[in-house]
């Protein structure tokens, strides 16, 4: 009966130490990423024009560094390097929590539209982390 205290004391110091230090220390460094593929429109001294751009943010918590972007047509197709201006210059060093990096998409009418994006990047886990982007456009005002 007296050894039935101290274990049950020792069980639940390991549960508050996984609960209120390692679990949140695990989730703390990794990045969670978001892609959308924008239609932005608007006035210039010529007329209504209209650009598309790829969205990505950075949910957080983990920053995201060396982070490389891949754009696909509809049939899978990679036009990365096809595209007029893919703006920032890749590899981008660092993209912060809550930060957003907006890819603007020059491309001629032989170009189909965007339809995936695969994005690579690093945060505080081993390795390359990737995720694939199916994107549609949102109309903004």
């Amino acid at each position: 009966m007296s050894a039935a205290v101290p274990v049950a004391a020792l069980l639940l110091g390991i549960i508050n130490l996984w609960y209120g230090v390692l679990r949140p220390w695990w989730r703390n460094r990794s990045a969670d990423p978001d892609a959308r593929l924008e239609l932005v429109t608007y006035q210039t001294r010529n007329g209504w024009q209209q650009d598309e751009r790829i969205v990505l943010t950075n949910r957080g918590p983990a920053k995201m560094t060396d982070v490389r972007v891949l754009v696909n047509d509809d049939g899978g197709q990679d036009y990365t390097n096809e595209v007029g201006a893919l703006w920032p210059r890749q590899p981008v060093a660092v993209v912060h929590p809550g930060q957003t990096l907006q890819l603007k998409l020059e491309r001629t009418l032989a170009h189909n539209r965007p339809g995936s994006l695969l994005v690579r990047w690093r945060d505080g886990r081993r390795g390359r982390q990737e995720r694939e982007f199916w994107l549609t456009y949102h109309q903004v005002p």
